[in-house]
Order: structure tokens, then C-alpha cells, then sequence
């Protein structure tokens, strides 16, 4: 939490500096997660653009068995388990 001006100006030059970077880091952080999620909803739109203009083979984004679709976000508990089950039967394949 940022120090108050009052604050800030009884404290000795070196620990008042310190303050003011501690200030700056914490809005630099504050900054960073909206950009995280700004980041995040921009990059669903595109893939959801692309989806739609037919940019992206869903014969290969998609799992026909459980329907997922890469790039859509957090699979479930049984997409998980058919996409590793997917997985293992293709590295057993080579």
C-alpha cells in the first residue's frame, strides 16, 4: 500500500526514495495484471475470428471423441483424460 505524502516527508532521503519505488513497483504490478487479462480476452477474440472465417482446421483443433477445442480455454475432468488417453495412443503409434 502507498504511503501517504505526510508520510513520505518525515522519512530520511534514502527511505523516502524507497517508499516512492515501492509505490511505483506496486502500480507497475497492478498495470501488469490488467494488461494479463487484457491480453487474454484479445487473444480469445482472434481465435474466435479465425474459428469463424475458417483460418483454423477444426479437424485438427478439435477432439472428435469429447469435442474439445484447442485454444478455448481450461479442458474438463473427462476431456483431460480423453486428450492424455489421445496422446499415449499416438506416442505408442511411432
Amino acid at each position: 500500500m502507498a504511503y501517504r505524502r505526510k508520510t513520505i516527508r518525515r522519512l530520511k532521503p534514502l527511505a523516502r526514495k524507497v517508499a516512492k519505488l515501492q509505490g511505483e513497483a506496486e502500480t507497475l504490478a497492478r498495470r501488469l495484471k490488467t494488461l494479463v487479462l487484457e491480453l487474454n480476452e484479445s487473444e480469445g477474440e482472434l481465435t474466435a475470428r479465425r474459428r469463424r472465417d475458417g483460418a483454423i482446421d477444426h479437424s485438427v483443433a478439435d477432439c472428435p471423441k469429447c469435442g474439445f477445442i484447442w485454444g478455448s480455454g481450461a479442458p474438463t475432468a473427462q476431456q483431460s483424460a480423453c486428450i492424455v488417453r489421445e496422446a499415449t495412443r499416438s506416442i505408442g503409434d511411432d
